[in-house]
């Protein structure tokens, strides 16, 4: 823009003013907004901390006991050791029905094969055998 007069330059100066304002107030709405997020990122770090060190806690006696029972009878949300041995436990009946379900079919395979193996053994052998018995040719 051109300006000829002295009131064109002290508006213009005026609105200079003015943006670096604005840009001022624009860097500190942004500051503060960063430094809350920074704030709340630690308050829930702080939090999280105390709760660790709520679990890392000395206990009790009956407070030990307790949690044995609870890990041993699984009662703290399916979690137990009998539970997890309850898990595997399944897991491997399941195992071993599969595993007998697949018997019968290998017995079949192994019975078919033994089958063609002795029935060869046999023509082998009678084979071998005509090659050996004398014929009695009278006339």
């Amino acid at each position: 823009m051109q300006s000829l007069n002295l009131d064109d330059i002290a508006r213009k100066i005026e609105m200079l003013h003015s943006y670096d304002m604005q840009i001022a107030a624009a860097k500190q709405e942004y500051n503060n907004s960063q430094m809350f997020h920074a704030m709340d990122e630690a308050q829930e770090r702080g939090e999280h901390i105390a709760k660790a060190a709520e679990k890392n806690k000395p206990k009790t006696e009956e407070e030990r006991r307790e949690e044995t029972i609870e890990e041993a009878l699984g009662t703290d949300e399916g979690k137990g050791e009998m539970s997890e041995s309850l898990e595997e436990l399944e897991e491997l009946a399941e195992k071993m029905t599969e595993d007998m379900a697949e018997i019968p079919e290998k017995l079949q395979e192994e019975i078919a094969e033994n089958s063609i193996d002795s029935a060869s053994n046999e023509l082998n052998v009678a084979a071998e055998y005509k090659k050996y018995v004398p014929i009695n040719v009278r006339i």
